[in-house]
């Protein structure tokens, strides 16, 4: 047989299968894991079984058909549902589909538009820095301080009398409390 006629032939045994092949619910996961899941189903897809090759599994599922690691399957139930009924589901559900399919497009549209608005504004900002010149500024007068290292008192060097004896007063009330406070604590 040429290998032209043997792909022929085996894409319509597929094609064969296809037909009367019955659904099955391949559970990924171990019972273990799945008892522990609190919310939904475990790791569970349901599809049919098309073939087996070389430790894949070939399955038909909705939206297409998938290879998948035999290995990573725990457990395989038979189901009463058929390629036919999936096709028919993809049919039925094509225009829910093709409408998520635009409104997905429409907000994929939006991010780039936001993300390039973004981008570009960023680049203004970028641009506008780049060409910004240095513009002098007066520094403001620090006022003179006069710091009286007995007292440990700062005060402006044109201060009035009035100030002076404010500060002052300050520094002796919080002295006579700390000395008060003292007092009380070896008691």
């Amino acid at each position: 047989m040429t290998p032209k006629r043997l792909f022929l032939t085996s894409c319509f045994g597929l094609l064969a299968l296809a037909g009367t092949a019955r659904a099955d619910r391949f559970h990924l996961s171990p019972p273990e894991r799945a008892g522990k899941m609190t919310q939904g189903e475990a790791d569970v897809l349901e599809g049919v079984l098309l073939s087996e090759e070389d430790g894949m599994l070939v399955i038909r599922v909705e939206g297409g058909v998938m290879r998948l690691p035999k290995d990573s399957v725990h457990r395989i139930e038979k189901d009463d549902l058929t390629a036919e009924t999936i096709e028919q589901r993809e049919a039925s559900r094509a225009e829910e589909l093709a409408a998520a399919n635009r409104a997905r497009r429409q907000l994929v549209a939006a991010e780039r538009e936001q993300r390039a608005k973004l981008r570009s504004g960023r680049a203004a900002l970028r641009e506008a820095a780049a060409t910004r010149t240095a513009q002098p500024v007066e520094a403001a007068e620090a006022p003179a301080l006069i710091y009286d290292p007995v007292l440990h008192v700062v005060v402006p060097a044109e201060a009035d009398a009035g100030a002076i004896q404010k500060e002052l007063g300050g520094l002796i009330r919080r002295d006579l409390q700390k000395n008060a406070r003292r007092r009380l604590e070896r008691r």
